[in-house]
């Protein structure tokens, strides 16, 4: 391990880049931070994580002033807790996305009967492998918002899941699964589009189309297509437009 706690929580900052080499272990909380200096055009406030990032009994929360990229074969996991990865936080050069490589997981319901929340929050886009929030019985929400980009499959093999949840809540500029759907196992989808690019969701079970983020539509795009899926039912309970 880089750093290991087994009595309480991680907190460390860093005035960027921050590198996890090795692995990171805390019964409690984890916070990590790349802060944002205003480096444009560098851009060299990211979090790069190359091990797994774990907390056994708490939350965990990722954050750069500019990108956060996970390496393939790492897991980022709690036990039921909340994970939140924030790139481009406190931004002051317009920098900041979130990658996750091939083999990358985000997982909140390790052992768990519930699964915890997971948040995604960038600046730019956001790509995606895994994001698991299901426990043995209650399955977690999963919130994912790209301010000025798109939300993009980047999982490999393609066809494989992105995002397992109960309630999805997906916000974007230039697309959401636009020419590559995001495989998900969801109950409830909310998504919202706003410039450019296509919806393109394709669910495994039963799928309800709700309005979560309480704007008066289940899915609305301003920009493009919508091409939903689901293994049935598919159930529109809010508006589609």
């Amino acid at each position: 391990y880089a750093v290991k706690n087994n009595g309480g929580q991680i907190i460390i900052s860093a005035t960027s880049p921050l590198t996890v080499t090795d692995a990171v272990l805390a019964s409690g909380n984890i916070t990590l931070d790349a802060l944002e200096t205003s480096d444009a055009p560098n851009y060299n406030d990211d979090l790069i994580v190359n091990d797994d990032i774990t907390s056994t009994g708490g939350n965990i929360t990722l954050r750069a002033g500019d990108d956060i990229v996970q390496a393939t074969g790492t897991t980022i996991k709690t036990s039921g807790g909340i994970v939140n990865i924030i790139a481009a936080y406190n931004n002051s050069d317009d920098e900041g996305s979130i990658t996750q490589n091939d083999t990358a997981k985000v997982v909140s319901g390790a052992s768990a009967a519930t699964g915890g929340n997971i948040t995604l929050n960038a600046r730019d886009d956001i790509l995606l492998t895994l994001l698991d929030a299901s426990g043995t019985t209650t399955d977690g929400n999963v919130t994912i918002t790209s301010s000025d980009g798109a939300i993009v499959d980047n999982d490999n093999p393609a066809d494989d899941n992105d995002i397992i949840a109960n309630n999805l809540t997906l916000s974007a500029k230039t697309g959401i699964g636009s020419g590559d759907a995001l495989e998900t196992e969801i109950s409830n989808l909310d998504a919202l589009n706003t410039t450019s690019g296509n919806i393109e969701i394709d669910n495994t079970g039963a799928l309800t189309l709700v309005d979560l983020n309480l704007d008066d539509y289940a899915v609305k795009n301003n920009g493009g297509q919508i091409i939903i899926s689901a293994t049935s039912p598919l159930t529109v309970t809010d508006a589609v437009l």
